[in-house]
């Protein structure tokens, strides 16, 4: 009964183990949606949000610069138009400034995309690990747990060995008794014909004396 308690025990475990293996494979595919999803979410927002910024102010700088040349060619013709020019100029440089800032952003979240990119390949990679570690480990378990049943069925085999021994030797036993009862019989049948003999000699010594 402990023997087949402890394979149960063992096979229990095994199951365990898988379904835990089962479960830190979900968890783990589930975290790499999530960070996909989020990362391409936002990333996509934010470039979206950053081209809408950069094309709005490409048009205005557009405008302005026709505004800009509009206005140099006006003033050409009227000094009064100069005054116009020197307000025009400095937007302008501020939408220049702004486009700049705008490409950078647009880079820096190139830069941060690829950066989440390795962050994701640094989740796969220990995901590997964990899968293959939780292999190693259930091979482990299956050599425990066929070292333990091959041991169980050698010590099973003995355990008949031992009974085989047991039932040849009560076999014996049974059949000594036999020979015993036998004898006991024949020692019995032996004694009742002795009294039998002994009272016909006890009789004839009766007679003998009642004779003289």
């Amino acid at each position: 009964m402990s023997l087949i308690a402890n394979i149960d025990r063992i096979l229990e475990r095994n199951q365990q183990l898988k379904n835990d293996n089962q479960t830190l494979r979900d968890i783990a595919l589930q975290a790499e949606d999530d960070r996909n999803q989020s990362v391409e979410v936002e990333v996509q927002r934010r470039l979206k949000s950053a081209a809408e910024e950069l094309l709005s102010t490409k048009h205005e700088r557009d405008d302005l610069r026709r505004d800009l040349e509009i206005a140099e060619r006006n003033l050409l013709q009227r000094p009064d138009d100069h005054s116009k020019v020197e307000q025009l100029e400095p937007i302008v440089a501020r939408q220049v400034d702004e486009i700049q800032r705008h490409e950078k952003e647009i880079l820096d979240l190139k830069v941060r995309l690829g950066t989440k990119g390795l962050q994701l390949d640094k989740v796969k990679k220990e995901k590997d690990q964990l899968q293959s570690t939780l292999d190693n480990a259930n091979n482990k378990f299956k050599a425990t747990l066929d070292d333990a049943i091959n041991n169980a069925q050698c010590a099973a085999a003995e355990t008949e060995v031992s009974l085989s021994q047991a039932k040849s030797d009560l076999e014996k036993e049974k059949r000594k008794r036999v020979r015993l009862k036998d004898q006991v019989k024949e020692m019995n049948e032996r004694i009742q014909e002795l009294e039998v003999e002994c009272e016909d000699l006890e009789a004839r010594n009766g007679r003998v004396f009642w004779r003289r």
